[in-house]
């Protein structure tokens, strides 16, 4: 055993493998328990105290931290751990749970401790923070990790984990595995990392990224930004003006209400507005375009892409790279009727988009190139714009480039 003491001033202080007793005193003092039994003082002043568990928790439980008065740091080093470890409220007490049916052994105790960082072994671990900070790396494991009202910064690492942010603006990873990742309140940064992972924003201005797996990432309320990562994702912006980026894979992407930007990247993808004024684009592949409500701006990409109108409620977009003979304008046959294909005989194109007689119901006007469904052709009743057609290749729209579906 191993008595240390520090002066007034600024210390480092090391302890032995054994049980000692450090104390700081005054100063910023940095303090050293190397495993065994330790009681690790600060006293006065910000301090940053270091505490190493071995494997054998029957040999150290009992250890005691006390940060003192000041703004002070505990570092937890307890990788080598293969039980349950327990972390509750406030850090005041972590407990192991060897699961042999035994009582779970309080490891630490602590007080006085501003901000914990903690390394976890591999162990189902469980941490209910409070109000104050803190940076917990899980190792592997089934982990749920839950935050507290200040900044946390949780890593899953392997296992499928729970991890939720709740207040403050955290950052949270799952690392390997199948987790469940929610945000919260405040404006978070969430990570899926490697897995099939489900990601929840929650309030304020979230970031998340799917990264590897197909991921379902969900930004809801606030203005978020969603990368889809690889393989095939499911992405929805929720609330608020959103940017969505499915980036690799055959993506589906849902803006949902607001003012939102969509691109589905590489692959074959289905990218969805809903509602509001929105910037959508197809990316590279073969993509189904919705623009859904409101004037949209929609962008192809490279592929053979489809633009889409499931009701004409849904019309006044500008389609932006229209190729013609490649792609396809495609409306659902409920909004138009029942029609269930266009032709020349109920198709006109002419410099103003007027119907020549009762047959034609879509309408395009080739000096403005809009397109327009007209229900009763040269009858009374007025036609709806669909959308404005810029042309990528070629400077006509045909019959055969618009699609029943």
């Amino acid at each position: 055993m191993a008595n240390r003491y520090g002066t007034k001033n600024n210390n480092i202080l090391s302890g032995t493998t054994g049980r000692d007793r450090i104390v700081g005193r005054g100063g910023n003092d940095i303090l050293y328990g190397r495993g065994g039994r330790d009681v690790l003082l600060g006293g006065s002043g910000g301090d940053r105290i270091h505490l190493g568990i071995a494997s054998r928790y029957s040999d150290v439980f009992g250890s005691r931290i006390d940060g003192g008065e000041g703004t002070d740091l505990a570092y937890l080093y307890l990788s080598e751990m293969t039980q349950k470890l327990k972390i509750l409220p406030n850090f005041e007490r972590i407990t192991a749970d060897a699961g042999d049916g035994t009582a779970p052994r309080t490891l630490v105790t602590i007080h006085g401790i501003e901000v914990l960082i903690a390394y976890l072994g591999t162990g189902d671990d469980y941490v209910l923070l409070g109000p104050r900070e803190a940076i917990i790396r899980a190792g592997d494991g089934r982990d749920r990790l839950i935050g507290g009202d200040m900044h946390d910064d949780f890593r899953g690492d392997g296992g499928d984990d729970v991890l939720f942010g709740q207040g403050g603006g955290d950052s949270l990873d799952g690392g390997a595995g199948t987790d469940l990742i929610l945000g919260g309140a405040g404006a978070d940064d969430i990570v899926g990392a490697d897995g099939a992972d489900r990601l929840y924003g929650g309030d304020d201005r979230d970031t998340l990224s799917g990264g590897n797996g197909d991921d379902r990432i969900h930004g809801d309320a606030g203005d978020d930004i969603l990368y889809g990562g690889s393989d095939a994702d499911i992405m929805f912006g929720d609330d608020g003006a959103d940017i969505l980026w499915g980036e690799w894979g055959d993506d589906r992407l849902y803006g949902a209400s607001g003012n939102d930007q969509l691109d589905g990247g590489e692959g074959r993808d289905i990218v969805d507005g809903g509602a509001g004024d929105d910037a959508v684009a197809g990316g590279a592949g073969n993509d189904r375009i919705y623009g859904g409500l409101g004037a949209d701006r929609l962008l192809g990409g490279a592929g053979k892409d489809r633009f889409v109108w499931r009701d004409l409620a849904e019309g006044g977009d500008t389609v932006r790279d229209f190729e013609q003979g490649v792609d396809r304008l495609v409306v659902a046959g409920r909004a138009v009727g029942g029609l269930t294909s266009v032709n020349d005989s109920n198709f006109s194109s002419n410099a103003n988009g007027v119907a020549i007689d009762a047959n034609d119901r879509f309408l395009y006007a080739q000096d403005s190139r809009m397109l327009f469904f007209d229900p009763d052709g040269s009858g009374a009743a007025p036609a709806t714009l669909i959308a404005q057609i810029q042309f990528n290749v070629g400077i006509q729209l045909y019959a055969s480039d618009i699609v029943i579906g």
